[in-house]
Order: C-alpha cells, then sequence, then structure tokens
C-alpha cells in the first residue's frame, strides 16, 4: 500500500537494540539496518536505550514480492 498507492520510495521502522522479537519481525519483512540512535530516551520505561532504525526501499520490495 505504502508503496504503490502512497508513492514512497521507502519505509522506515525503529527498534529498541534489547527488543530481539521486533528485530526478528522487521528482517522477516526484508527491512534493513540504516542507523543507530544512542541516548533515546523511552517514555513508556522511563528509562535511556540505544534505538536501531530500519529501512525498506521500495526496489528491496519489488524484488522481495517477485522472489
Amino acid at each position: 500500500y505504502l508503496f504503490d498507492d502512497c508513492g514512497l520510495d521507502f519505509i522506515t521502522c525503529a527498534y529498541f537494540l534489547t527488543n530481539r522479537q521486533s528485530s526478528r519481525v522487521q528482517e522477516k519483512c526484508g527491512f534493513t539496518w540504516h542507523r543507530t540512535r544512542k541516548d533515546v530516551y523511552c517514555e513508556l520505561m522511563g528509562d535511556i536505550r540505544t534505538e536501531q532504525i530500519s529501512c525498506l526501499t521500495r526496489g528491496d520490495w519489488l524484488s522481495q514480492s517477485k522472489a
């Protein structure tokens, strides 16, 4: 939907480094590491964490859907 109907070229999402489950879901969906942000405040937990940001490009999505 985001690539086809909204015309986006890439999608980003993030997870906290300690959340292996979210990391794995993003990996299975084809997202790849983009950058790391340190000292990000986690409001829900009330602490500071490291955040991994991943990205999925339109080209990567198209190549996955054809495989």
